[in-house]
């Protein structure tokens, strides 16, 4: 009776490998000049300061507390020569990836060129933080490889890079020029190789910074004349200070005070 009877199957079993597809890279970021990331619980003790700010009540500056992200993994600091780099990276399978970061200089209109130096590699985290003073002035391009070897055998592995836009490495203040005085206007011409300007405020006697003017109106552009008014007639003994701060954060002060007694004349 059995030979007219249908097979019948009662369980099966069956075994895949999940095919390992490649990270991905969405975004390679640089950060303001100084600012670093640090885990939110970080003490900074006596190496890195909190983000600083002017006193609207004096030349001089205090500090304000930094507020960790949305996150609250990390937390901004600053800390003069430093540079941060921040990306975001997934993997299609949910692989492990570690991370790993070198540079090269940014060849003038052609940035294929030169080998890629190693800064870093094994990271876990997505920013880095190093001190740029290693590096000349100039313009730099880094790299970030995404790997997921650490979930997956030598021969499945794979990575992803991403090449970053071209980041200027500048320590060098703004230099001061000319210097010319009439109609009671001081006419001081500053100039930044790599940075555009970003703030030029003047103290008399110690008194509060105001902005100094731009003779073009605007005070963006690597060379400007800055118009300060000055008193009259200026006084024996006043001190005029000008502050000013390229955009990557180099300040420097000029005493002008010698300048003033040529208001009178």
């Amino acid at each position: 009776m059995w030979a007219d009877a249908a097979p019948r199957l009662y369980a099966s079993e069956l075994s895949y490998r999940q095919e390992n597809l490649r990270p991905k890279i969405d975004s390679l970021t640089a950060l303001e000049p100084g600012q670093i990331l640090v885990p939110a619980n970080f003490n900074p003790a006596n190496q890195v300061f909190e983000p600083a700010h002017p006193s609207r009540d004096g030349i001089f500056v205090s500090l304000e507390p930094a507020q960790a992200d949305e996150g609250g993994r990390v937390k901004p600091l600053w800390k003069k020569g430093y540079r941060s780099l921040r990306w975001t990276a997934s993997d299609p399978n949910d692989d492990r990836l570690t991370y790993e970061l070198s540079f090269r200089p940014a060849a003038a209109g052609d940035h294929e060129n030169g080998p890629w130096r190693k800064i870093a590699d094994d990271l876990s985290e997505d920013y880095y933080s190093f001190d740029s003073t290693v590096l000349p002035d100039g313009v730099y391009r880094f790299r970030l490889v995404a790997s997921d070897r650490r979930s997956n055998d030598p021969d499945t592995a794979l990575s992803a890079e991403l090449v970053s836009e071209p980041v200027v490495v500048d320590h060098t203040p703004p230099a001061l020029g000319a210097v010319e005085v009439a109609d009671g206007v001081l006419r001081v011409a500053v100039k930044d190789e790599l940075s555009p300007l970003r703030e030029a405020v003047y103290s008399l006697n110690a008194g509060d910074w105001k902005p100094a003017r731009s003779a073009d109106s605007l005070l963006d552009g690597h060379a400007e004349t800055l118009l300060i008014d000055l008193p009259h007639p200026g006084q024996p003994g006043d001190l005029l200070l000008l502050r000013v701060t390229d955009a990557a954060y180099n300040v420097v002060t000029f005493d002008l005070s010698h300048h003033l007694s040529k208001s009178g004349q």
